[in-house]
């Protein structure tokens, strides 16, 4: 942190004047209720705008709302939408924008027909279903119309990135393989997946949630992430050198 401060006192560091900066944190499902897990989120996102707008970046802060996978489920909806923003909002996470992410299946859509079309998806010989070729990264299910986690978040990543220089997503580390498969499908859209900084954290007893486990990311289970946590002052040091 001291050789940070250092280097914005020396002017090394440009304060990030040109750049604005997504912050999505407290991501939650309409068939849950908040939790620990969420709690965590907002309290690192509201610490992650803190310090953005200390080194002189316009943050924004979004939050994302999965009401799309709880269809696949059949479990009822729980979540009182109006009063988790309220209750973020009161802990300082205040959302510019909130996404739904069954608004992203046009997009979807259109990205699996573009993937197709050049010859980077393929349907899969045994199932059908639709993957990247090289990578089995799954895409869409046409038994079931369902379009993967993955691919609905690199949906969004194309709509941050149209509104901002850099994307943080705040997650828990269970979320580990299903960003790699979304970093992945964003390289395939010739998007500079550096731009995306995923920020993962650790919430004890946590379950992965059933739309982003390996086995709904990956054709096979084969991925096995090597992740390091990030710890706060990490994410600082890779702002300050934007």
């Amino acid at each position: 942190m001291i050789n940070l401060l250092e280097k914005m006192l020396q002017g090394k560091i440009t304060y990030g004047e040109q750049k604005s900066v997504i912050v999505e944190a407290g991501h939650i499902y309409t068939n849950q209720l908040p939790n620990s897990e969420q709690d965590i989120s907002i309290d690192q996102g509201v610490k992650v705008l803190q310090l953005g707008k200390l080194l002189g970046f316009c943050m924004k802060p979004w939050l994302f709302i999965d009401n799309y996978n709880p269809q696949f489920q059949n479990n009822l909806s729980l979540l009182d939408e109006q009063a988790y923003i309220s209750s973020i909002t009161a802990k300082g996470f205040i959302p510019q924008k909130v996404i739904y992410e069954s608004d992203l299946i046009p997009q979807a859509k259109e990205i699996v027909d573009y993937l197709l079309k050049k010859e980077e998806a393929l349907p899969e010989s045994k199932t059908g279903k639709v993957i990247l070729k090289k990578e089995k990264i799954l895409l869409y299910n046409p038994a079931e119309d369902k379009y993967y986690c993955s691919l609905l978040d690199a949906c969004l990543y194309q709509q941050k990135l149209n509104e901002s220089e850099i994307c943080i997503t705040i997650l828990d580390q269970s979320y580990a393989s299903q960003q790699k498969g979304t970093k992945t499908i964003v390289s395939k859209l010739g998007i500079d997946s550096s731009k995306i900084i995923p920020f993962y954290y650790h919430t004890p007893c946590t379950l992965s949630h059933e739309s982003s486990s390996v086995q709904n990311v990956f054709l096979k289970e084969n991925f096995n992430p090597s992740l390091k946590v990030k710890h706060l002052l990490e994410l600082v040091k890779m702002l300050g050198e934007l």
